[in-house]
Parts: structure tokens; sequence; C-alpha cells
């Protein structure tokens, strides 16, 4: 019998037409979810009448079986699926709508579609045209942004106006690539995940403003974890919507971690404001972690610039306990983390009742090889797929034969004698020309009959594998840490190793949060994203059931690093003092972060504003803090774009500095655009719209009306603007 607390029972059984539902970390948000679907069963509302939408298959089939559970109503046909099903639904039978054919392939895996993408950038090379910088971005990170481009419905010619207006390399060849795998899809009748939502969009407004016939099949529109969802999911929902179904949403905007894959918190933030007359219903109880763990979660969650205003409150009498440590470095934090498991373990915990995260996947490469030293198994979420094709494992093997080493039967496989020999005679060779040795060898001799797509997946694949082999130094310690995580898997007693964004939905006893240290946690690369490292660091915080750990260090692969400002919201703010003593707390490193005046903090985000540069452009990412910031500011020239005036109203408030930036755009505005109304500024304004004309007018699916819009707006410039401009020696 599925028991429910107050607050999840007024949310499952409220009359409102719309509903948010904010359910804190370990609020029991899938019980009011499932709550609400028995609700509507037990009041005559038929299965197929009811649409729920998840995010994941796995998530959707655990809703499945726990309904199944509470209930003997027959729900087989019944609409509990993910999004990707549902636009996979919609085009099958109603593709009819937008003059096609119902896609008969679904290419499914990341390395098929890769390997199309890789595809066009050979046969259409002398169309492309890639710049140096271009040639070396990889084919994966340019199939990102394609989806992200069909996240938010721009086709190829709007593609192509964001990335003349965005200035960025990854957009550029991103836009041009994007409108010749569009092209593959459709001549070859195929259809992939982000392509199924694209598709059932067109098709549910031509539904939804004619008979409705699909759209009103459904009295109630359920939707999980409201938090993740982009602009392509939403206005799949609304269209839905207007059959004239109730809406009802549950989610936490405090845990809404997923912008940089095309998630978008104001959804969620604006639920209200974009559903008038919606109510609002707050789960409060935490019913997983310790009233100290759940003390430090709301201290980091009060410093969002942006959230609903809520409660969260732990329900459990044990207080648990929350301490930070400093090391020199990472080695040492790696050996002492492995003898606070091992006590832990002496105390009565299991391998699997802990965890050890971190923002990056790289960051617990010690502990993993300090673990393996210490015979303890340890499973990691986020490389699971790792050596999971032949290819890869040839190689794999090959390097184990080249080096003497067994491995373990999860990694081991059966391989060539001609392989083996070349292998063995490479055995007194330095580990880099081992590995490229051997990957020119597999690749050399992939199988006869193979199609040109597998064999350009199997050279992505093996490329992948040869880059993370060439950054490691040790191949002791590569075949010893292989061999200890194949000891572990979800299911086993094993210590888990993973990122926070991978944790999301999990829980442990114990949690060691690592790397709490500037230009980690908050990553250099996402400082124009504070709010969501923010929301990050607080779904880490919310994993831990009883103990929490989080760690800096004075070095990492020899850098000096600074203690993260995080760690001063949490650990200097009068809410940590409620938690009593704590040898761990006092902390001169931390009292001279928070001591920093506002010049000081903005020195530190222009430092990490020129590290988050460097970065990119040692990755041939041309990135300038300032370049994009018509975009950022909402100018575009798209199709469904502002109209003229709100272009134009854009330009003027840029040019009279009108517009509130976020503090990491700041100083680089000033820097390079000018003082507001000088002739600096005009001039890069002006300079700007010239640059997207010209790139578009060079562009092979150039924009005819954004070419229009562009020379309206330099007119407007010309015109009006011009005329307000002041010299140094007027002001």
């Amino acid at each position: 019998m599925l028991e429910l607390n107050q607050e999840q029972k007024l949310a499952a059984q409220h009359s409102s037409e719309r509903l948010l539902v904010l359910a804190g970390p370990g609020t029991g948000k899938t019980s009011a979810l499932i709550g609400r679907y028995l609700h509507l069963l037990e009041n005559g509302v038929p299965s197929e009448k009811i649409l729920c939408c998840s995010f994941s298959k796995k998530a959707a089939e655990e809703i499945k079986t726990r309904v199944k559970k509470e209930t003997d109503v027959n729900i087989e046909n019944g609409n509990l699926t993910t999004f990707h099903a549902l636009g996979n639904k919609i085009v099958k039978e109603y593709a009819h709508l937008i003059n096609i054919s119902p896609p008969t392939k679904i290419l499914s895996l990341h390395s098929q579609r890769v390997a199309v993408v890789n595809k066009i950038r050979k046969e259409k090379a002398d169309i492309l045209k890639e710049t140096t910088a271009e040639k070396i971005i990889y084919c994966g990170d340019i199939l990102g942004q394609i989806d992200i481009f069909r996240q938010n419905l721009l086709d190829p010619e709007d593609a192509a106006i964001k990335a003349s207006e965005k200035s960025d390399v990854l957009f550029e060849i991103s836009s041009r690539v994007y409108e010749h795998y569009e092209k593959f899809l459709s001549d070859n009748n195929e259809i992939d995940f982000e392509r199924m939502i694209q598709l059932s969009t067109k098709i549910l407004d031509i539904d939804s403003s004619g008979d409705k016939s699909f759209v009103s099949k459904f009295d109630h529109v359920l939707v999980d974890e409201f938090q993740d969802i982009n602009y392509s999911q939403k206005v799949m929902i609304d269209h839905i919507l207007k059959g004239g179904a109730n809406y009802w949403v549950v989610g936490d905007d405090d845990q809404a971690i997923y912008g940089w894959r095309g998630s978008d918190v104001k959804f969620i933030l604006g639920f209200e404001n974009d559903y008038p007359g919606a109510a609002k219903v707050n789960l409060v109880k935490n019913y997983r972690s310790g009233s100290s763990i759940v003390l430090m979660a709301k201290q980091m969650a009060q410093h969002l610039t942006s959230r609903h205003i809520k409660e969260l409150n732990a329900v459990k009498s044990e207080q648990g306990q929350v301490k930070k440590f400093n090391f020199a470095n990472e080695y040492t934090e790696a050996d002492e983390i492995v003898e606070i498991i091992k006590s832990q373990k002496k105390e009565g915990l299991k391998n699997k009742d802990i965890a050890v995260l971190a923002r990056t996947n790289e960051l617990p490469a010690a502990v993993a090889s300090k673990l393996a030293l210490a015979n303890i198994p340890y499973f990691t979420k986020d490389g699971s797929g790792m050596f999971s094709d032949r290819f890869s494992k040839q190689l794999l093997n090959a390097l184990a034969e080249s080096e003497g080493k067994s491995l373990h039967k999860k990694w081991a496989t059966k391989f060539n004698p001609q392989l083996a020999s070349f292998a063995k005679a490479l055995k007194d060779d330095p580990w880099k020309k081992k590995v490229t040795s051997l990957s020119t060898y597999i690749l050399n001799r992939v199988p006869d009959g193979m199609s040109e797509d597998d064999v350009l997946a199997a050279k992505e694949t093996v490329e992948i594998h040869k880059k993370y082999f060439l950054g490691k130094e040790n191949p002791e310690e590569i075949f010893r840490d292989l061999n200890a995580q194949a000891e572990g898997d979800e299911t086993s007693d094993a210590v888990y190793l993973g990122t926070i964004h991978g944790a999301k939905g999990l829980e442990w006893e114990s949690v060691f949060i690592i790397g709490w240290e500037e230009s980690i946690l908050p990553h250099s690369l996402a400082i124009d994203r504070l709010d969501e490292e923010r929301r990050l660091a607080y779904v880490g915080l919310t994993r831990a059931k009883q103990n929490l750990f989080m760690t800096y260090v004075d070095k990492r692969k020899g850098k000096e690093k600074v203690p993260s400002f995080f760690l001063t919201d949490l650990f200097l703010a009068p809410a940590a003092q409620i938690l009593g003593d704590n040898e761990n707390w006092p902390d001169d490193k931390l009292a001279k972060v928070s001591d920093r005046t506002p010049e000081d903090i903005k020195a530190d985000l222009t430092r990490l504003i020129d590290e988050s540069v460097k970065a990119r452009n040692d990755a041939a990412y041309e990135f300038d803090a300032a370049e994009g910031l018509l975009s950022y500011v909402g100018y575009s020239a798209s199709k469904n774009g502002p109209s003229d005036q709100r272009r134009q109203m854009i330009l003027a408030d840029v040019f009279y500095d009108s517009i509130e930036y976020p503090e990491f755009l700041k100083a680089s505005v000033l820097l390079q655009w000018g003082k507001p109304k000088s002739p600096e500024r005009f001039k890069k304004l002006r300079n700007s719209l010239n640059s997207f004309k010209s790139l578009n007018e060079g562009k092979t699916n150039k924009s005819q009306q954004a070419i229009e819009k562009w020379e309206k707006d330099i007119e407007y410039l010309d015109n009006v603007l011009a005329e307000s401009v002041e010299n140094d020696d007027e002001t």
C-alpha cells in the first residue's frame, strides 16, 4: 500500500488544472507522481487518457512497475513513456501531416551518428571548406552542437544565422555540417532521438491547429523531473495541452544541472507565468539525510540568484556528520580517503554504501589507484562504456600483451596471432610508441566486408581509446586500475567513483566530494553558469545519508590551487555554526578567501575566465567572453526571432549599457566594447552586424531574410544611435 505524507497526498489529489510540485532531494518525488497516477485511476480516468513522460527508459519502467504493484487496473494500454518514445510514436503514425514517409530505421547508437558526421566531413570537404581550427574539432562535439540546435528547434538556416551571430568556431562548422546531416537522415529515411522530438513538434503544431486527432487523446499530462526539460520538449507538451488536458509536473529547480546539454531551468522557474492560474505544492520532508547535511545543502541553495523559495527539513533524528579536509595534493587526498573508507568498513559499512564524487570524471584517478592498491573494489559508472567494442578491446589486450600483463575476464578477449606477435615485438618500446603503433596496426587491418560507416565508427572508437592511453604515464597503474574496476558494478559490493552529474538520483551512507577548488568547482569552463555550478554542488551534497566529506588540495597535478569560494558559503556562514564544534572547520585558508573584497572576487573571476579562454583555445575553440554579447542578450535575425523593434531596442540597450550583465561579462564588455555611448562601442556594434552579414553571405545556405534584417539594423545604427555617440572631449 502506497503511503504518502500530507504534502505528497496534497500533490497527488490536487484539483488544479495546472500544478507544479516542487520536490527537494529525498522528499519522495516518485511516490508523489505514482500517487497522482493512482488517484486518477481511482477516479475513473482510463490509463490510455493519461500521458506520463519521463526522461529515461529506466525511470519510465520504474514508474510503471511501482504503479502495477499498487493497482489491479490494467495499464498496458497506458502511456507511461519517455519523450523520445512519444515523439517516435507520433512521427510513425502522423508522418503524412508533414509530407514525409515514416522513418524505417532508428539511428540510436552514438557511434553510428558520429560515423555519419565523419563521412559528411570527408565527402563534403569541398563544400564545407573547413578552417584549420575547425578541422581538429571532434565529430562528437559537432554532433552534440547539432543536437542542441535541434533541441532549440533551429533548422539549418537558423543555425547558420546563430553561428554568424555567435562568432564561435564550433557553431560555425556544426551549422554547416547540420544541413548535410539532416539531408542524410531524410535521404535514407532514418531518424535519431533528437529528430523524433523535432519532427513531432511540427506534426503536433499542425494537429493542434486542425482536427486535434492526437492531442485530444489525453485528459491528463504528467511530467517527471520537469527541471530537466528543454525547449523542444516543452513545445511538444504545450501543443498536446491544446487538446484540453490537465497538466501536473514534478521537479526541483535547485537540482537543474543539465543546462550544458540543452535543458533550461527557466521553464520550471517560470511555470506560474507560462501557465496562468497554476498552483504550487512543496514537498519539504527530506527522508534521506541527517540534519547537518540538509543544513549544508540549504546553505548552498540560498546563494542561488534565481530559485523558488522553499523549505527542506530533515525527518531523521540523526544529525549526521559533515567534515572538510585540506590536503597537500591529490595523492595525500587519496591516501586519507582510502583510510577513512577502511575505518568505515570496520564500523560496518559495505563498499557499496560509499561513493567518491567529483566535478569531472578524471579527478578521482588517484583515489582509484589507491583503492586498487588496497584491494577495495570500485565501480565507475561514467567510464562503464570503455572497451565495450571489439576494436578497443583488441587495443587493450594487445597493450597488455606488450606489457606482459594479464587482464580481468571483463576485459580479456581473443585476438589474432599476428596482432599478438606484433604486440610482443614491441615489448621493449616506450609506452606511447606501443599505443600509437598498435592503434595504427588495428585500424589498418579492419575486416573486409565492413560497411564504410562501420569502418568510420571503428576508427573513431580506437582514436578515443588511443587518446585515453596516451594520457596515462604509468602502464602499471593502468592495468591495475582497470582490473580493480572490473570487480565492481551497480549490483556488486563496490565503492562508487564518478561525477556528480552521474550520481543524480542516487544515494549512499557516506559520500566524499573531492576537488572543492576554484577552476574545478566551480569549473573554469562553466564560470558563465555559476548558478548551475552551485546547483551541481547542491546535488552532490544531498547524495549523502549520514556522512559527508569535502576535500580540497593546495596543489593538483602540480598546479597551485585556491579553495573554492563555494566552501566559504558553507563553512564561514552563520548557519554553519549551528552544527556545533568541529575541529575541521576553523581554516585560515578559507578565512582568507572570505576576506576578499568585491575587487578581489572580480579579479578571481577574470582569472577564471582567462583559464577558460586558454582551455578552450587549447581545444581549438575560439572563445571571446564579449564576442558573443549580442547573442547572449537575445539579439537574433532568425526567422522566428525578435521583431525589428525588439532587435533595435536590444542594440540600443547595449549601446547605452541599459542591460544588467552577469559578473563574468562586465569587465570583458568594458574592455572590448568600450564605454557606453562611446565611438568604440558604436563601432563594435556596427562591425558586429557587418560581420554577421558577411559571414552569412559567404555560406552556401545563406539566409536572405537575415541579411535584410542586419542591413535594416545597420541603417538604424547610422540614422538613430549615431546621433548619441559621445566623444571623450564631450564628456
